[in-house]
Parts: structure tokens; sequence; C-alpha cells
């Protein structure tokens, strides 16, 4: 377990944090609802529950929790009201006994809304999906504003939630190394590969000791092809005839804090019928130069840092990658026609925020009031605008794909006469490469718990 007492630092910063922003916005309580589970249409059953992740942040040992309340309150201990019927049909939740619980002032309750209406003199924030039917005027749901403040607050974490994250990762990891040697096992075995994406999604959640609702996110286990659909969302229950490529999104959640990892793959050229041992060659060749790009642009970061700017050194180094690689047949003469070319291979944002939320909030936000900055026309998916500061979680994921639609509108393009187009036609069945780590930002440069948990998981 994590030290007790980065806990309850964490909520000290909070109980700072929120007292400080009910002050600037004119409330006087904050109510936070964990959430409600919501059935299927036309059915009595469920889709699975994620909790608010505004309740996480301040009960995160609760984040399979429905139904529950928190009232926080300038100068008292927050209170927690547990949903706790008295059901034969679902287990309810317990009251908590571990050493967290006594930063809160705990009831369960069958019904919150009688103690939660016991002070409506005072004026309530609620931040919740759904607020209870018989609030009255005096509670505010979702306020903009003091949204804003609180969702700006989110990007810097605290030591706990980077615990937290780190944790995640060394969890991720593990099904990242146990699906690579079931990819690399497979392909040694038999030419005629027996592999499928089923397969190696039931092994990633064997290793991370997962089931399928408790990841950030939907694996991305895509093999040859599919790796160049960049969210491709299936897991094919038919073997491949040659297993080519992985590329595997995956994450891991601990006490409902997100990693997101990607790693690719392929099969060394030995492996590989004699017809495709060239370009196999030249595919590892270009994994191996993405894995270089993404480690120089990490290298360079540091608070103060427009992240912006950082995507758009990616690219300028992307153009080195597709020289090197004989991708390109020439360097385009000017910049313009080189970003042209580099959307086509690279067509995603460099990274992301992350949290509670895989996609975390305020990537776009510039201080506590909500001023926006949205990402540059040029490079619209970028989903991180933001000056980079200590504290800040962030992804860094450079790409280079063989995206049939993209490829066909460059080689119209002027800008597709410097692309080796018979080449990009022989890549094209290996579908691409991702490379993702997830980086704190320190006072200094930058922390990466990616490549830490992974030295860890290789050293034991």
């Amino acid at each position: 377990m994590i030290a007790f007492s980065l806990f309850e630092t964490h909520i000290s910063s909070l109980q700072q944090q929120v007292e400080q922003a009910l002050s600037q916005h004119d409330f006087d309580a904050l109510l936070i609802g964990s959430g409600h589970t919501k059935k299927h249409f036309l059915d009595d059953t469920h889709y699975a529950f994620r909790a608010n992740p505004h309740f996480v942040r301040w009960v995160p040992f609760l984040h399979e929790s429905a139904d529950c309340w928190l009232l926080i309150q300038k100068g008292k201990k927050p209170a927690l009201y547990i949903y706790a019927p008295n059901d034969f049909w679902y287990q309810s939740t317990p009251l908590p006994v571990d050493e967290w619980a006594g930063l809160f002032d705990i009831t369960l309750v069958t019904d919150p809304a009688p103690a939660l209406m016991t002070q409506e003199n005072q004026r309530y924030a609620v931040v919740a999906e759904e607020p209870l039917h018989n609030f009255s005027n005096k509670f505010e749901c979702n306020p903009d504003a003091l949204l804003n403040t609180l969702h700006f607050d989110r990007a810097i974490k605290t030591s706990w939630e980077i615990e937290c994250i780190f944790r995640a990762n060394c969890c991720a990891v593990k099904g990242h190394a146990a699906a690579k040697a079931l990819f690399q096992k497979s392909i040694v075995q038999s030419n005629e590969s027996s592999l499928t994406e089923r397969a190696l999604h039931n092994r990633y959640l064997q290793a991370t000791g997962h089931l399928d609702h408790e990841l950030p996110y939907n694996v991305i286990m895509a093999l040859n092809e599919n790796a160049a659909t960049l969210h491709y969302q299936h897991k094919s229950r038919s073997p491949l005839p040659v297993a080519r490529t992985l590329l595997l999104d995956g994450g891991a959640s601990y006490l409902g804090y997100a990693a997101d990892i990607t790693r690719t793959w392929s099969a060394s050229a030995v492996d590989m019928p004699q017809a495709e041992q060239a370009v196999a060659t030249v595919f590892a060749a270009i994994v191996k130069a993405v894995e270089r790009l993404q480690l120089s642009v990490i290298e360079q970061i540091k608070p103060g840092l427009d992240y912006i700017e950082l995507h758009r050194l990616a690219h300028q180094y992307l153009v080195d990658v597709l020289l090197s690689t004989k991708l390109l047949a020439q360097c385009p003469p000017t910049d313009e026609v080189k970003e042209v070319i580099t959307r086509t291979f690279f067509p995603h944002g460099l990274g992301h925020f992350l949290g509670i939320q895989t996609h975390d909030v305020a990537g776009f936000q510039q201080d506590s009031q909500g001023t926006v900055k949205a990402p540059p026309a040029s490079h619209p998916f970028l989903r991180l605008t933001r000056v980079l500061e200590e504290g800040m979680v962030l992804t860094v994921e450079p790409g280079l794909y063989f995206i049939p639609s993209l490829l066909e509108k460059l080689r119209t393009d002027a800008a597709g006469s410097f692309v080796n187009w018979d080449l990009v036609d022989q890549l094209k069945p290996w579908g691409g490469v991702r490379i993702e780590d997830n980086i704190l930002v320190t006072a200094t440069g930058a922390r990466n718990l990616t490549r830490e948990a992974f030295s860890l998981l290789d050293a034991n």
C-alpha cells in the first residue's frame, strides 16, 4: 500500500483547493455524487459503473460504489454518505474501517436526501451527473465557473496521485510483457500463425489481474493492418495466416487512476516468409526509429515548455525518420510540404493529460477562469495546448502509420512526389507503429513513469 501520510496530505491539499474555490465563487459547500448505475436499453441489466472523477479524487477507495455523496464545507471534516441499502440482490458497501476512513465523517444511508437537506439555508454547488430529484434552488448543479477552477487545479497532481499513476503503470507493463511473449512465441513456433487478438487480450487481462470493466479504456490489441486504425476497437477471434505486427495500446487502473501505454512489436525477418524478409527488416528499423524519436522528444520536457511546440518538434524529427528509412525518396524543400507529409503518417496529437481519466481534463484550459486555447488548425487532433508545469502527468505517443485513406489523399497531392510509394505499398500490411510513455513533469525535466515500471519488472 502507498504510505497513508501521502493520502493525508492529498486530502488536506484538496480541502484547501475546494475552500478557496468555494469562496471565489460564492458557495458555502460542495456536494459531489459518485454517480448512478444505468440500465441497457429495453433490458434490466446494467452498464459497467464508472464513478464521477471528482468523487474518485477524494474517495479513491470507493471508486466502484454508486449512489454515494460527499459533502465538503469550509473548516469541517468532509462528510461521506455511503449508500448501503438493506438488499439481498446486490452486496452493499460496508462501513469502512481502514485508516483513510478517519479523514471523513462517514454515515451509511439508505436514502441520502434527508441528511443532505438539513442545511438548506446554505448555497451548495453540486457536481454530479444526476442531482437528487428533490434538490431545492439552493443547490446549483455543475456550475461552469466552479468546475473550471476545479479542473484547472486537477492538472497538477499531488504526490499521492503520482504514486497511484505509477502503480497503474507497474500493473499495465505486466500485461504488455505477457502479450509480447505470446506474440513472439506464436511466431517462432510456426510459420502458420494461430494467434488471435482475443487470445492476446485474454493474456493481457490475466497478467494485469483486471476484468474488462476495470480497465481505464478499451485496450487496442491490433495485429497487422489493424494497427493502422488508431482506435481499433475489436478483438478478432480469427487467426491470421502471418502475424507481422502487434500494436498494443493498453492501460491499467490503481484506485481509479489510469496508466496509458503503447508498444509495437514486429516479427523478425528470419521468422517471415522469404518474400517478406526484406520489408520486415525495414519495418523493424521503423519501430526502433519511432522509439528514438519519442525518447528524444521526452528529453526536451521541462516546466515552461509549450506542449504545442513539443508536438511540432516531433513532426520535425519524423522527417528524419522518413528519410532514414527511405520512405521519403528525397527531402521536401519547405516546412509546409514536410508537414503535409508528416501529418499523413502521424495524424494524431503527441499526447494528453493523464490521471483519473485517460484523457484527463483541462488539456486546453489556460487559466482557472476557463480560457481555452484550441489546437492549431494544422494539427486539430492535439489534445493538450498547455504550457507544462511541475506536477503535470501526460503522455508522449508519436506514431508512424500506413493508413490507406490518408495515403491515397497524399498520393494525389504535389507533396506525394517525394514519397517512396513502392516501399509504402509494401509496408501497408504491417499497419503502423506507436510508442507511448507516461511522463511526470519535474522541477528540472521529466520522470518517465512507464520506463521505470518496465525496469522494475525486468529487475524482478
